[in-house]
């Protein structure tokens, strides 16, 4: 088989969420498979030259529109299935949500959720109106959807209308960057960062499902109430919108943008506790990572959340104050809760792998050639 990926999202070095995800299988594919051949197309190749390290694969650069995000969508539409054809490409995968309508090659689809359609109100209208066109048509078209969870897989069967028995799961799995050992100059990080000791985290994207406003009710509760010494600290791109999406920064709480993955290690390390009250998400990533480094983690009773983690959290309502706070406050009084709940977090994290993900993912492109 010959494999065109496509690339449109690997194009800068500080990936979050789906991007990550569409790097993660790429690199542990190319791992397993030394018999097929992929070629890669992308804006920029400097920041995986690893992926061009084995000799079954080949990263082109191309030419994508410079100019901003729709400038992209038109040469994912226009170009990227003419440049699969052109290669002698059998299967196009498309590991980010979107792909070419009308290309010719049978083409595989991630589809990590449908949360535009599940909650339009999350988006801007710009978003929903680009998503609400295209990837209806793309999923259609797709001889095989691969989603990331079963929640998300019954949201796409439910609002696509899409058989069950074109959609494969296949769970991601965090980088492995991610454990608990602790970096030797951690508490250098800390002090550079501006970070106090003890605090509570959160990490994600500055977007509505994210639930940021009522985690800082919460926070503030907690605080007035209980009067815990801890600071709440934020971490995530869009941290400079508060503004924007309405949301009042308090006392005791501390923005930070995009962090490194060391950076991010060393913050979940010395968390008293890893708070995360989605409204919904396709799979949650940030949750295994705090347990990976073994934080106690609070996160939301909804969506893929408690089928990712399992036993290992704390579950709250996301609609309410009272219980998100609750939550919280649970693992920061409860000693011997707190302790449980780490070493449940370190058993849950083994159950996702990337090399599980890498085969799974690679079955399915076996199954889409032969047909």
């Amino acid at each position: 088989m010959r494999i065109a990926y496509n690339g449109r999202y690997l194009s800068h070095p500080n990936m979050t969420g789906v991007e990550r995800v569409a790097y993660n299988i790429l690199k542990n594919i190319m791992k397993i498979d030394q018999k097929n051949e992929y070629i890669v197309f992308l804006e920029n190749k400097k920041y995986f030259k690893d992926c061009s390290k084995n000799g079954n694969t080949r990263l082109i650069e191309c030419n994508m529109l410079e100019g901003g995000t729709l400038n992209k969508y038109f040469w994912e539409q226009t170009r990227l299935g003419r440049l699969a054809y052109n290669n002698r490409c059998d299967i196009l995968f498309n590991p980010a949500n979107t792909g070419p309508v009308f290309s010719v090659i049978n083409s595989v689809l991630m589809l990590c959720d449908v949360s535009f359609l599940v909650n339009p109100a999350w988006f801007s209208r710009r978003f929903r109106y680009v998503y609400g066109i295209l990837i209806p048509l793309v999923a259609r078209k797709a001889l095989k959807i691969i989603t990331i969870s079963q929640s998300s897989k019954n949201e796409i069967m439910k609002y696509l209308s899409i058989d069950q028995d074109k959609i494969s799961v296949v769970n991601p799995a965090i980088d492995t960057v991610f454990d608990t050992r602790i970096s030797a100059n951690s508490h250098k990080m800390l002090a550079e960062l501006n970070i106090n000791r003890p605090y509570i985290l959160f990490v994600g994207s500055i977007e509505p499902r994210k639930n940021i406003a009522k985690l800082m009710q919460a926070y503030r509760s907690i605080k007035e109430k209980n009067y815990i010494p801890h600071e709440l600290v934020i971490v995530g791109s869009g941290h400079t919108n508060f503004a924007d999406a309405g949301i009042e920064l308090l006392n005791g709480i501390k923005c930070l943008g995009y962090l490194s993955d060391t950076e991010l290690k060393t913050l979940y390390q010395n968390a008293e506790a890893f708070v995360y009250p989605s409204l919904y998400e396709g799979f949650g990533l940030p949750p295994l990572e705090a347990m990976a480094c073994g934080c106690p983690v609070v996160t939301s009773n909804v969506s893929s959340l408690p089928e990712v983690c399992g036993d290992a959290s704390v579950y709250v309502d996301p609609c309410s104050i009272d219980s998100i706070a609750d939550g919280m406050y649970s693992v920061l009084s409860n000693e011997n809760l707190r302790k449980s709940m780490i070493e449940k977090g370190l058993e849950r994290v083994k159950m996702f792998n990337w090399d599980r993900c890498a085969a799974e993912t690679l079955k399915v492109f076996e199954e889409v050639y032969k047909k």
